[in-house]
């Protein structure tokens, strides 16, 4: 079954941002290009066939086991996700701390810092 796919506003804003650093190193046609990778990638979640991990599995804390990822291109998809929807927390680059990301008042990574 395809569950609904919703877009946080964070999410909304990352791809926004990706895709104007896309068209500014690389040109409309590619920025085109990867936003479809991106929507395949979305599709994929939404019909629960893409290939998904927790973010524990990265962050190795149990608390983090709801938010789930998936990978685009180079960048990550963040959800969670309920019986009938997926909601696309944030779209981030595969290089990002994603634990301070996710969790940023989370008394651990104020301390890492």
């Amino acid at each position: 079954m395809t569950k609904s796919l919703v877009l946080m506003p964070q999410a909304i804003e990352s791809l926004g941002d990706i895709a104007g650093w896309t068209i500014e190193r690389f040109g409309q046609r590619q920025a085109l290009a990867y936003r479809a990778i991106l929507d395949s990638r979305f599709a994929s979640v939404a019909n629960g066939v893409a290939a998904r991990r927790p973010l524990s599995q990265l962050t190795e804390r149990p608390e983090h086991e709801e938010v789930l990822l998936a990978s685009a291109g180079r960048h990550l998809i963040m959800f969670v996700e309920d019986a009938d929807s997926i909601y696309v927390l944030d779209v981030v680059h595969q290089r990002r701390d994603l634990s301070r990301l996710a969790f940023p008042d989370d008394p651990a990574n104020k301390e890492a810092q």
